[in-house]
């Protein structure tokens, strides 16, 4: 009994030490843009945020239009009368819904996508700045 108890208040101690992830102050349901930057690439977006999941449209590329939502389980696709939905586990983790859903329903500010490890800024129930540098991925937002 005697070893037992500082075993136990040494894990108490330590479990106590341990740091809290900030949950991010976001909104459930959120309609922003975004400048979009992989590496040397980037482009101006729509964000949408609802809350079963995440859409991105790109507004400034030759896929201007094209809508890409992730709700954790499945991607859709669309653009004008096409559409698509696939299995998200089916689907290159570089997708930008899936990394969007992955850090907003996280419910934290910093964390790990499938892509890497992600930091989130915000302010006012809106996002600010996204950044997973494992990646080269920044999302800055207006």
């Amino acid at each position: 009994m005697k070893k037992i108890i500082p075993v136990l208040l040494a894990l108490l101690t330590l479990s106590s030490c341990a740091q809290r992830v900030k949950a991010p102050d976001l909104n459930e349901s959120f309609n922003v843009n975004a400048v979009y930057k992989s590496g040397d690439y980037s482009y101006a977006c729509k964000i949408v945020k609802d809350k079963n999941g995440v859409s991105i449209t790109p507004t400034s590329t030759n896929a201007a239009g094209m809508r890409i939502y992730c709700n954790g389980k499945t991607v859709e696709f669309t653009y004008g009368d096409f559409k698509k939905i696939s299995d998200i586990n089916k689907l290159d983790k570089t997708n930008p819904a899936i990394i969007l859903y992955e850090v907003f329903f996280s419910g934290a500010s910093s964390g790990n996508t499938s892509v890497g490890s992600f930091t989130l800024k915000s302010e006012n129930g809106l996002p600010v700045n996204i950044e997973i540098p494992d990646a080269d991925i920044t999302l800055s937002f207006n």
